[in-house]
């Protein structure tokens, strides 16, 4: 079939389908579960995909493969969607929001296994047209650790897979838009647990102390320098402390303070410079005032780097099929995460953000925000995109 005519017939399919996701979106939206907890979410996959006489298989505890066969495959393409749900309350008015207290599709979740669940549907239509074996992965705890893609890799549901694409909504991003790169698109993800050790004693005198308190606030203060100073200005990290956790009373010196922080980087070289550049510092300034300290450095999510000549089909792919219509562009890095980066280091592949923040600025909100929304009306698109990709030539 001649392109212009498949992407037509790939756009009526996914618009037949648009109200269905919709509606499993809604479904999921309103029904949230954490990572490893989504037992609901995975069993409606299921049903749903067997229902178009897709072959299933669990993976990773609540975890669901389905895979769709084709005479003479020219390879094995696979798309991903995660399924859970962040542990945060949702604050809106919506008819759909959540109904399980501290818990909330506050990311898009939601939408990336309902469109996923439509291209099984529009794949399902036109399956005659298919060159490529296909594997719908629909993947546990992207948001928590353990890590649901590294559980799925480690199952061995990509072990067969030559190429994988992920599409992920972005509140903050407008309508009709396609943001991806080549190379790091985002961040490592590291942790970091730093106990400062001093001598608690009376607050009243702090001369027979040694008050972890400043010392620990001279580390936060001092770690900023990682990157403002020992890091080159066009390589991008952060060093972030966002917790610190210490004492029990007003007059009470405490004998330790508690830091727990994030470290992102884009490049592996520099990544694997930052435990020992913020060992040094911690270790410098608590040894500084007779202070002593723990510091635990662990490695978490790689970066996420896309593959060229992944990222050219992927572009090519909204492009041909919604022309002047979609805004395909290149994003600069982030320094959130992303799990998609353990599939990416086992076969070739791509993730780009689908543009779902509506036309109004003022409306959005951002990702892990308890007022997240999206706009339900680019929903069709994402299951056009996967399809075209495992259709064309």
């Amino acid at each position: 079939m001649e392109l212009p005519a498949l992407t037509q017939e790939i756009l009526a399919a996914a618009r037949d389908v648009e109200a269905q996701v919709i509606t499993w979106r809604r479904h999921f939206h309103a029904r949230p579960e954490r990572g490893y907890q989504e037992r609901c979410t995975s069993l409606i996959v299921m049903s749903q995909l067997k229902r178009l006489g897709i072959k299933v298989q669990s993976a990773a505890k609540t975890g669901v493969v389905g895979t769709i066969n084709c005479r003479r495959p020219m390879e094995t393409i696979a798309f991903r969607a995660d399924m859970d749900a962040l542990a945060m309350d949702e604050e809106s008015d919506l008819p759909f929001k959540s109904k399980t207290p501290g818990v909330a599709h506050m990311c898009g979740h939601d939408a990336h296994t309902a469109m996923l669940l439509g291209t099984a549907s529009v794949l399902t239509r036109l399956q005659r047209y298919l060159k490529r074996r296909v594997k719908l992965i629909f993947q546990p705890s992207e948001e928590s650790s353990p890590s649901g893609a590294q559980a799925m890799v480690k199952a061995g549901v990509i072990r067969d897979v030559d190429e994988i694409f992920g599409l992920h909504v972005g509140s903050m991003i407008p309508n009709g838009t396609l943001f991806t790169r080549p190379g790091p698109m985002l961040a490592a993800m590291d942790g970091l647990k730093i106990t400062v050790i001093g001598k608690g004693g009376h607050g009243a005198s702090p001369h027979e102390c040694v008050d972890p308190v400043p010392i620990a606030a001279e580390i936060i203060t001092a770690l900023q320098t990682v990157v403002s100073r020992k890091i080159k200005p066009v390589d991008a990290a952060v060093v972030s402390i966002c917790q610190v956790q210490a004492g029990t009373a007003a007059n009470i010196i405490p004998g330790t303070v508690r830091l727990v922080g994030t470290v992102r980087t884009l490049e592996e070289r520099v990544r694997r410079r930052m435990p020992e550049m913020i060992g040094q510092i911690v270790r410098g300034v608590a040894y500084a005032h007779g202070a002593t300290c723990e510091v635990n450095y662990s490695r978490g999510y790689p970066p996420v780097v896309n593959h060229p000549s992944s990222v050219a089909r992927l572009s090519k792919a909204a492009a041909d099929l919604f022309g002047p219509k979609m805004k395909v562009d290149e994003m600069t890095p982030i320094m959130g995460s992303e799990d998609f980066c353990f599939y990416l280091e086992k076969t070739k592949g791509a993730i780009a953000m689908l543009g779902a923040g509506g036309k109004v600025k003022s409306a959005r909100a951002p990702h892990h925000s308890p007022r997240f929304w999206i706009d339900e009306s680019v929903l069709y698109q994402g299951p056009a995109v996967f399809s075209y990709l495992a259709l064309a030539e």
